[in-house]
């Protein structure tokens, strides 16, 4: 099975926590729009990035699309980091 993932920076523990299906075969040259939602336990600035993972086994592709968050506490408007154009 293959996933997209997210990966953290310097996290430690699973490595690939974030991750979401392509929701089917997916045909040479056919594009598919992900969607996925990560939620944070606590405030402050993180690494992120993007990568295929084959599940089981490892990260296909890892670090793309990087880019820096930064998450606030609940109740101050989150501020939200895009991963990808």
């Amino acid at each position: 099975c293959v996933r997209i993932a997210v990966h953290e920076s310097g996290a430690e523990g699973e490595d690939h926590r974030f991750r979401w299906g392509l929701g089917g075969e997916l045909a040479p040259g056919e594009t598919r729009s992900i969607t996925g939602y990560i939620r944070f336990d606590s405030p402050g600035t993180r690494v992120l990035s993007v990568g295929v993972v084959q599940e089981g086994i490892g990260w296909i592709y890892r670090g793309l699309g990087e880019s820096t968050i930064t998450v606030q506490q609940p109740g101050l408007g989150g501020l939200v980091g895009r991963l990808l154009p």
